[in-house]
């Protein structure tokens, strides 16, 4: 019932408005399902490096603004895990009792104040040192991916391992819809297209009903 929120300065926040944005038409979730806070604004993040100490700024007046949640989840991303913007947010999100974790190259020495646990990636140290976009930044992605999958798998986005939920919105979405119809049902491209207008482009509602009419329990 909650969200999950990002919160990350430089390529952190970057990579995880990447991993943010993604979601809602692969999975079929509105836009506030997960969200990414990063330091600066996320306008600009997208193009410029980050400047004037935004990393050492409060994430506070951000998550205020969300109206943040017990219920919610906030995932805070920092390779060296120092980042004020990153622990900020975490902190005050654990004080209203919503879960928290922090994601960082390494184990942390001994249990932060201001999270409930850590994820360490592992990744080593960087090939060109001075900078976390590579090696760190890679295993972050990864680590994003693997979160908001297992989110979606468990909230029933997938059957099988396709994806039953996404918004047909392009030639290309309907192609993969027809695919995962296909290799589900045996639904044709045809019979597909005919159900995706009826259902005004919803892959899960065209699933609902082929899945209906395959165990026999027709359809209202």
């Amino acid at each position: 019932g909650g969200r999950l929120i990002y919160i990350g300065a430089g390529s952190s926040g970057r990579i995880a408005a990447l991993d943010a944005v993604e979601i809602p038409v692969t999975y079929g979730v509105t836009e506030d399902k997960v969200m990414a806070l990063v330091a600066g604004g996320l306008a600009d993040a997208a193009v410029e490096i980050e400047s004037a100490y935004e990393e050492d700024a409060s994430s506070v007046p951000d998550l205020l603004m969300l109206n943040l949640k017990r219920e919610d989840v906030v995932v805070g991303i920092s390779a060296s895990g120092n980042a004020y913007y990153v622990q900020s947010g975490l902190g005050y999100a654990k004080a209203i009792g919503a879960q928290t974790t922090l994601l960082q190259v390494e184990e942390a020495q001994e249990p932060y104040p201001f999270c409930d646990r850590v994820i360490a990636m592992h990744s080593g140290n960087e090939v060109v040192a001075g900078s976390t976009r590579m090696k760190a930044g890679t295993a972050t992605k990864r680590v994003l991916n693997m979160l908001t999958t297992t989110a979606m798998v468990l909230l029933g986005k997938v059957e099988g391992s396709y994806m039953v939920d996404l918004v047909c919105t392009n030639q290309k979405g309907e192609d993969r819809a027809a695919m995962i119809l296909n290799k589900l049902y045996g639904v044709s491209k045809e019979e597909m297209l005919r159900l995706l207008r009826k259902h005004h482009n919803r892959l899960c509602d065209v699933v609902n009903e082929v899945r209906s009419k395959k165990e026999g329990h027709g359809v209202g």
